[in-house]
């Protein structure tokens, strides 16, 4: 299998890499996380289990972490002095203000890349950053009742996802091609259907809007964002800037492999990173809520939000 193309690990067209943690483990993205984000997911989920989805989860390893990061994240944690209930931090810098708008259609497959960085300093401020919050074991705490759903297009990587899960009571996992909309319909709602929900609490997209950029084109990323943002009430999101793009084509011409069919047609080129803040801001009804600094290839994790959302008053997705 090793010899096979299709397996060699820059041999990867929706991102889906056989050996991904292994260069970009989970602590990468979790140390950028303050405590700030999981008060603030908890804070808008009442008294009820937070549900969460993880979009191109590879083999899951992100995802534990994050459950893990969760459920040991104390429920009924009071803001500290000065800080805005609706962000949940006075860090947090909201800078957005809802516009009216329409954008785009169609929807994609989804996975994790790697590859260095991003330019736009504009998009969000900084918030402050430090390690994930640990579990303070002399004092008594409520854990987080937190559920997730993990998927991805790649049904190996899944496979070893149900295989290895440390947490099968609370993580599900699934293979699931994004752009398909029956399948995205079946297999988000009957999971959310399993607790009475209509939207999960937070969604999680780590590096996967190129993906689905390059094997759908500008309609399909357009697309992809009005779905999730349907899907959620925050959004997490990683997107790669244009480098990133780059340095995917490249890897296929090593491997002596065609280069992504749309991607000399794609029109949403270098300002990918606006052109998605955009589409969700000004399309999707959602507020850009802040940023958590940059990861280590520079790239952005940014935390958007449903405007006006209400705990209890979801409308279904599409």
């Amino acid at each position: 299998m090793a010899a096979d193309p299709e397996f060699q690990p820059g041999a990867a067209p929706f991102g889906n890499f056989i050996n991904y943690y292994s260069f970009n483990p989970p602590e990468n993205r979790l140390r950028l996380l303050p405590a700030e984000f999981y008060t603030i997911i908890k804070r808008h989920s009442a008294d009820r289990p937070l549900l969460g989805l993880d979009i191109g989860c590879n083999t899951g390893n992100l995802t534990a972490a994050l459950w893990e990061q969760f459920s040991s994240h104390s429920t009924g944690d009071s803001p500290p002095d000065g800080e805005d209930s609706t962000t949940g931090t006075a860090a947090l810098q909201t800078s957005c203000t809802r516009q009216d708008s329409t954008t785009g259609t169609s929807a994609a497959a989804v996975q994790p890349n790697h590859t260095p960085d991003c330019e736009d300093s504009e998009i969000v401020p900084a918030l402050k950053t430090n390690s994930p919050p640990d579990v303070d074991s002399s004092t008594p705490a409520s854990l987080t009742d937190f559920h997730m759903l993990g998927c991805d297009i790649d049904s190996v990587l899944i496979q070893r996802a149900v295989e290895n899960n440390p947490h099968p009571d609370h993580l599900t996992f699934q293979t699931l091609d994004y752009m398909i909309p029956e399948q995205r319909q079946e297999t988000l709602g009957s999971y959310l259907q399993r607790f009475g929900r209509a939207k999960f609490d937070v969604t999680f997209c780590f590096s996967v809007t190129m993906w689905i950029h390059l094997q759908n084109g500008d309609s399909g990323l357009m697309e992809f964002l009005r779905s999730v943002s349907g899907w959620t009430r925050f959004l997490l999101l990683e997107p790669q800037p244009w480098k990133c793009y780059r340095s995917a084509g490249r890897r296929l011409r090593k491997l002596g492999r065609d280069e992504f069919p749309r991607l000399k047609t794609l029109r949403i080129r270098g300002d990918v990173e606006r052109e998605i803040d955009r589409c969700l801001t000004e399309g999707c009804g959602m507020t850009r809520v802040g940023g958590f600094g940059e990861t280590q290839w520079g790239r952005k994790l940014v935390l958007y939000r449903i405007w006006g959302d209400t705990v209890g008053t979801e409308t279904g997705a599409v």
